[in-house]
C-alpha cells in the first residue's frame, strides 16, 4: 500500500501546490508561492518513495504485486531487474513522473530574485506531474495487487535482456522531461509578456537534445544488435515518437540565436518550443492508445484516452494563450537580403520542420485511412526515405553554408572567398570516395554535401587558429582551444556538425551499398560474400533453465586466411513459447559483418548473410556530437 497511498498523497499535495502558486502570483503574495515551493518539495518527496518502493518490490521479487509478476522474475540479474522498473508502461509513466517532479525541484529552489519566472515555471511543471500521477492512479496503477501471488514471475522479455535496453529507456525519458522544461518558460513568457524568458532555456533546451540523441542512438544500437533484422532504424511510430520532437528542438536551437541577437523570429521559436513539447505527448498518445500497431507500442488502454484528453487541453490552451499574445510576439523584419545568415537559419528552420511535418503525416496517416476507408493502411519505410532522404542533404549544405555568409547582407565578394576552400574540399572528398567505389549518383550527392560541410567547418577552426599570426604549431593550438573556450556555443555547435557528418556518411555508405544474401549450407559447404568466404562446420543445441539455444558454427575467412569464429544463435524461451534470434555481428574496419541463423532442417541451415559498410560512423558520431554538445554547455569559469 505504501507505493500507491505515496502516488494518492501526491495527487492531493501537487493540487494544492497549483492552488498555492496560482493564488499567490494572482493576490502577489510571496508566502504562498513560498508554500507552493515546499509543495513542490514535498511531491517529490513522494514520487521518489513511490519509486523506491516499486524498486524494492522487484529486488525482493514480491509476485503479488501485477508490475514485478508481469515482468520479472527470480533469476533475473540485478542489472534487468533495475530496468524492469520501466520495462512496462506503468513503470515507465511512474519514471516519467519521478524525472518531471526532479525538473520542477529544481526549478522551485531558485530564488525570486535569480529567476523571475519560477512560480510560473513550477506551476506548469507541477501541472504536468499531475497529470502523470493521476493518469497512474486512475488508468495506470504500478501498485496493482494480483488476488494470488505466484511462485515465480514471467520474466522480462529477452530482447529487453540487453545493456542497451538498460540505459536507452530512461535516457529517453529524460530528454521528455526536460522538454517541458522550455516549454514551461516560454509559457511563462507569454503569461507576463517578458522575453528574457529565452536566457533561462539554452542550456536546459541543448541538454534536453543531448538526452534525446543518446536515447536515439541507444535505441537503434538496440534494434540493430538485438533484434536481429539487420537495421538500425525502422520508422516505427514509436522511433519517429523520439525523432520528431528532436528535429523540432535542433531547430530552435538554430532559430533562438537569431532571436537572442536581433529580437526577430520570436513567434517562430514560440511555436518551436511549444511544438516540441506537444509533439512528445502526441508520439506518446500514438502509441500508449493502441490506434497504432507498432512494434514497441503498448496494448491499448486507457492511459491513451489519458493523453489524448491531455494533449488536447495542452494544444487548445496554448494555441489560445500564442493567439492572445500575437501582437506581442511580433518582430521586426531582420531579412534584409536573401543572401544573408538570417534568411539561411530561416531556410534550415523551414527545412526541419517540413522534414517533422512529413515525419508526422507518415506516422498518422493509419489513423486518417481509418477513418476515411474503415482500415488501415500502413506507411512503409519507403515513404520515410523517399522524404527525408533529399531534405537531409539539403540540410548538411546548409549546416556548412550558414557558417560562410555575414549577417545581415553577404557580398558576393566576401561570399566567393569563403566558398573557395569548401568548393575544394567538395569536390577532393567526391572524387576520392568516387575511387575508393561511391559512384552511385545518390551517394555522390552525399559525398559532396559531407565534403562542403566538412570543408566549411575546417575552415572554422582554421581561422581559430589566428593564422596571420606568426607562431609555432603550439601556440597555434593554444590560441584554438582559447577561441573554444570563448566561444563554447559556437564552436561547440561546429562540433555537432562534425558529428552530423559522420552520422549522414554513416547512414547512406549502410543503407546504399549494405551486400545482403541468404543462402542454404551444410556443414562443410561454403558461401562467398565480398571478399569473405563463409563454411559451416556445425549445427548444435545446449538447454538451459528458461531455454533451448539452437546454434550454428561458422567459419570466416578472408584472402584464405581464417579471421573469425562466427556462431549466430536461436533462442527458443519454454515459459513464452516464443523464439529470438540473435545474430553474430563483427566489425571490420568501418563496416560490420552481420550474420543472422534464420532456420535449420535435416543438417542444412538457412542464413541471412550481411556486409554492413561504414555502420560504425554512426556510433563514432553520435560521441562526437554528446562532445560537442557537452562542449556548448559546459560551465567554465571566463576572466
Amino acid at each position: 500500500m505504501i507505493g500507491f497511498v505515496s502516488l494518492v498523497i501526491a495527487a492531493i499535495v501537487t493540487e494544492l501546490t497549483v492552488i498555492l502558486y496560482v493564488v499567490g502570483l494572482y493576490r502577489k503574495r510571496s508566502d504562498l508561492e513560498r508554500f507552493g515551493d515546499r509543495g513542490v518539495q514535498a511531491s517529490f518527496a513522494l514520487f521518489t518513495l513511490a519509486s523506491l518502493y516499486l524498486l524494492y518490490l522487484l529486488l525482493t521479487h514480491d509476485f503479488n504485486n501485477l508490475y514485478v509478476a508481469t515482468h520479472s522474475n527470480r533469476s533475473l540479474p540485478f542489472a534487468y531487474l533495475v530496468s524492469a522498473f520501466w520495462a512496462g508502461q506503468e513503470g515507465s509513466l511512474l519514471l516519467w513522473g519521478w524525472l518531471t517532479s526532479l525538473t520542477a525541484l529544481i526549478v522551485a529552489r531558485k530564488p525570486r530574485s535569480v529567476d523571475k519566472f519560477k512560480p510560473y515555471v513550477a506551476t506548469i511543471l507541477v501541472i504536468i506531474q499531475l497529470f502523470f500521477v493521476l493518469t497512474m492512479i486512475f488508468a495506470s496503477n504500478p501498485f496493482e495487487k494480483m488476488s494470488f501471488t505466484p511462485a515465480d514471475g514471467q520474466g522480462l522479455n529477452p530482447l529487453l535482456m540487453d545493456p542497451g535496453m538498460v540505459i536507452h529507456p530512461p535516457t529517453l525519458f529524460v530528454g521528455y522531461a526536460l522538454i517541458a522544461v522550455p516549454f514551461a518558460y516560454a509559457m511563462a513568457g507569454l503569461i507576463t509578456k517578458d522575453e528574457d524568458w529565452l536566457k533561462h532555456i539554452r542550456t536546459w533546451a541543448v541538454v534536453a537534445w543531448l538526452f534525446l540523441s543518446l536515447g536515439i542512438a541507444l535505441g537503434g544500437w538496440w534494434s540493430y544488435h538485438v533484434l536481429g533484422w539487420g537495421g538500425y532504424w525502422a520508422w516505427d511510430p514509436v522511433e519517429n515518437a523520439s525523432l520528431m520532437p528532436w528535429l523540432i528542438i535542433t531547430a530552435f536551437l538554430h532559430s533562438m540565436v537569431i532571436q537572442e541577437g536581433k529580437k526577430g523570429m520570436k513567434l517562430w521559436n514560440m511555436v518551436l518550443v511549444t511544438f516540441s513539447f506537444l509533439l512528445v505527448i502526441y508520439a506518446t498518445f500514438l502509441t500508449r492508445s493502441g490506434i497504432i500497431q507498432s512494434v514497441h507500442s503498448f496494448a491499448g488502454s486507457a492511459v491513451g484516452q489519458y493523453f489524448g484528453v491531455f494533449l488536447a487541453i495542452s494544444t487548445l490552451s496554448t494555441v489560445a494563450l500564442i493567439a492572445k499574445r500575437r501582437n506581442w510576439l511580433k518582430s521586426r523584419n531582420i531579412f534584409e537580403a536573401y543572401l544573408s545568415k538570417e534568411s539561411a537559419f530561416l531556410f534550415n528552420n523551414l527545412l526541419f520542420t517540413v522534414l517533422t511535418l512529413l515525419i508526422m503525416l507518415g506516422t498518422t496517416f493509419p489513423i486518417i485511412s481509418e477513418a476515411v476507408r474503415g482500415y488501415q493502411v500502413m506507411v512503409g519505410p519507403g515513404y520515410f526515405q523517399q522524404t527525408a532522404s533529399p531534405l537531409s542533404i539539403i540540410l548538411v549544405f546548409l549546416m556548412g553554408l550558414c557558417p560562410l555568409i555575414a549577417w545581415r547582407q553577404a557580398s558576393v565578394a566576401s561570399l566567393r572567398r569563403n566558398l573557395t576552400f569548401p568548393v575544394i574540399t567538395t569536390v577532393a572528398t567526391t572524387v576520392i570516395l568516387y575511387f575508393f567505389g561511391v559512384s552511385q549518383p545518390g551517394a555522390m550527392i552525399v559525398s559532396a554535401s559531407i565534403g562542403f560541410s566538412l570543408g566549411s567547418i575546417l575552415l572554422e577552426f582554421y581561422r581559430a587558429t589566428d593564422p596571420d599570426e606568426p607562431m609555432p604549431l603550439g601556440g597555434r593550438v593554444s590560441t584554438l582551444i582559447g577561441a573554444v573556450k570563448r566561444n563554447q556555443r559556437r564552436y561547440g555547435g561546429h562540433i555537432v556538425h562534425l558529428s552530423i557528418i559522420l552520422l549522414i556518411g554513416g547512414i547512406a555508405g549502410s543503407s546504399i551499398y549494405e551486400n545482403s544474401k541468404m543462402v542454404t549450407l551444410g556443414i562443410g559447404e561454403a558461401f562467398d560474400i565480398g571478399p569473405y568466404t563463409i563454411e559451416m562446420t556445425d549445427i548444435y543445441s545446449v538447454q538451459e533453465t528458461e531455454r533451448q539455444i539452437y546454434s550454428v558454427q561458422l567459419d570466416v575467412y578472408k584472402n584464405g586466411v581464417k579471421i573469425h569464429e562466427a556462431d549466430p544463435s536461436i533462442a527458443y524461451y519454454f515459459q513464452r513459447e516464443a523464439s529470438y534470434r540473435y545474430p553474430w555481428v563483427k566489425a571490420q574496419g568501418l563496416s560490420e559483418l552481420y550474420f543472422i541463423y534464420e532456420s535449420s532442417s535435416a543438417g542444412r541451415a538457412t542464413y541471412t548473410f550481411k556486409i554492413v559498410p561504414q555502420i560504425l560512423l554512426l556510433w563514432i558520431g553520435t560521441l562526437v556530437g554528446l562532445i560537442g554538445g557537452a562542449v556548448a554547455v559546459w560551465p567554465v569559469k571566463k576572466r
